[in-house]
């Protein structure tokens, strides 16, 4: 018999963004609510409110890895 657990793995979860990516294509914001919907997301929003706040999310993490990638410049010379 198996054995259950409440935790996961780095891979575990990096499977499962990976599986979302590809069901929503990864760059539209709607085909990733979409994606969301099919694999059972719900939330208690307007989903045009869902689709701003993904794009929100969106901006601020290529803002952040801008500056990340920014910084790192010439830290290998």
């Amino acid at each position: 018999m198996g054995t259950n657990s409440n935790s996961l793995s780095d891979g575990d979860i990096a499977k499962c963004i990976s599986r979302f990516r590809s069901i929503g294509k990864g760059e539209d914001q709607r085909g990733v609510w979409e994606a969301g919907k099919y694999i059972g997301a719900a939330c208690h929003k307007n989903e045009y409110d869902v689709i701003k706040e993904l794009e929100r999310m969106k901006a601020r993490d290529t803002e952040v890895m801008k500056k990340f990638e920014e910084g790192n410049k010439g830290s290998f010379s």
